[in-house]
C-alpha cells in the first residue's frame, strides 16, 4: 500500500488537487479532493496490477513484474490469503525465473474471485467518500460511470 500511495496514488492526489485549484476551489475542497485523487491513484495501480496478470495483451507486464519481483496487489492480497509458508514457497519459485508463466496462471486463478472484489470495493469506498466530502453532483455521477469504463478497460 505505501509504494502505491507514494506512486500513483501521490500522482493522482497532484493532478486532483491542480485542477481543484485551477478552478478556484476552496482549500479545504481542494483537500477533499486530493484525497480522492489519492484513493482513485491507489484503485487504479489495483486494476493495472491485476490486468497485468490477467490481460493476454498485457502479460508482458505482469511477467516483468514477477521477474522483478516487484511489490504489487496481486502479491499483497495472496500474503493475505496464504499462510506464511504458502506464500514463502511461491516467492521462492520466482528464483529460477523459469515458470513465470505458470505463476503468473496460479495467481490469476487463486484470486480470480477475490481481487475484482477487492478493487471494486476500494473504487466504491473512494467515491463514497468523495460524494460525502462534496455532496451529490451529477458531475460525480458521470466521474462514476467514467471510474466504471476505466475499470472494464483493465480487462
Amino acid at each position: 500500500r505505501a509504494t502505491t500511495t507514494l506512486k500513483t496514488g501521490a500522482l493522482m492526489a497532484f493532478a486532483a488537487r491542480l485542477g481543484a485549484v485551477a478552478a478556484g476551489a476552496t482549500k479545504a475542497r481542494c483537500e477533499k479532493l486530493a484525497r480522492f485523487g489519492e484513493r482513485l491513484g491507489i484503485g487504479l495501480q489495483m486494476l493495472d496490477d491485476w490486468g497485468s496478470l490477467r490481460s493476454p495483451a498485457r502479460l508482458h507486464k505482469g511477467l516483468e513484474d514477477l521477474r522483478q519481483r516487484r511489490p504489487t496487489w496481486p502479491w499483497a492480497w495472496l500474503a493475505q490469503r496464504r499462510s506464511r509458508r504458502a506464500f514463502a514457497a511461491l516467492q521462492r519459485s520466482l528464483c529460477d525465473g523459469q515458470h513465470l508463466e505458470g505463476i503468473a496462471v496460479q495467481i490469476v486463478s487463486e484470486l480470480q474471485d477475490h481481487a475484482g472484489k477487492q478493487i471494486r470495493v476500494h473504487l466504491d469506498e473512494a467515491l463514497a467518500a468523495l460524494r460525502a466530502d462534496v455532496g451529490p453532483s451529477p458531475v460525480l455521477d458521470a466521474f462514476a460511470q467514467r471510474v466504471d469504463i476505466l475499470e472494464k478497460s483493465y480487462g
